[in-house]
């Protein structure tokens, strides 16, 4: 589903298969335990060739689901969050 590569975290699968928001979950899962500022995971939805110009509001979005919290300025996966990376994960491995 990713690849690390020296730029950093690459999604792989083609952009059809995920959603914005399920893209922004795979990135931050792919970094943990690092909380990631926005900035950075722009930047890696950027190589991963999934530019969002609705990247901020997928982030408060994905914060009232409960799926990722804000640290200081930067995100990461909630328990839930998790949860969902590791179903999301799972059925695109079939």
């Amino acid at each position: 589903v990713v690849e690390y590569t020296s730029e950093g975290t690459v999604i792989t699968l083609p952009r059809e298969r995920l959603s914005d928001k399920e893209a922004i979950c795979v990135v931050l899962y792919a970094n943990e335990p690092n909380p990631l500022q926005p900035r950075e995971t722009a930047r890696l939805l950027t190589i991963s060739g999934r530019l969002s110009a609705g990247f901020g509001a997928r982030l408060s979005e994905l914060r009232n689901e409960g799926l990722i919290v804000k640290e200081g300025g930067a995100y990461r996966l909630s328990s839930t969050g998790r949860a969902f990376v590791e179903e999301l994960i799972n059925r695109t491995r079939l």
